[in-house]
């Protein structure tokens, strides 16, 4: 045998090692996957199924919300500078109108 073909075998064992640790590792995480499922209550596929189903059904109200927030921080923003304003105008007319308060008509 030339070493070329015993560095080629050996390339091939290594790739078929790496190969079946990785099956290995899927298997792991697979099985935590499941322990996990089961402990929050999935017995099946199907309450998996149903709970993706719900999932998606959420996305829109997720969306809705999301945007109503948005308009909600807008207003909220805008409320804030109205008050700034207002604070400062009444600080305006207590330096314009200080002299007359204590005079009674």
């Amino acid at each position: 045998m030339s070493p070329a073909t015993i560095v080629m075998i050996c390339l091939i064992c290594v790739g078929c090692a790496i190969g079946i640790a990785g099956l290995v590792v899927a298997a792991i995480h697979g099985l935590r996957l499941r322990k996990a499922a089961k402990k929050a209550g999935f017995s099946s596929r199907e309450d998996v199924q149903q709970l993706m189903k719900r999932i998606e059904a959420l996305g829109p109200r997720v969306e809705e919300t999301k945007q109503r927030y948005e308009v909600v921080a807008e207003r909220l923003e805008s409320l804030s500078a109205t008050t700034d304003n207002l604070k400062y105008l009444r600080g305006k007319f207590d330096q314009a109108t200080g002299l007359f308060r204590g005079l009674k008509f």
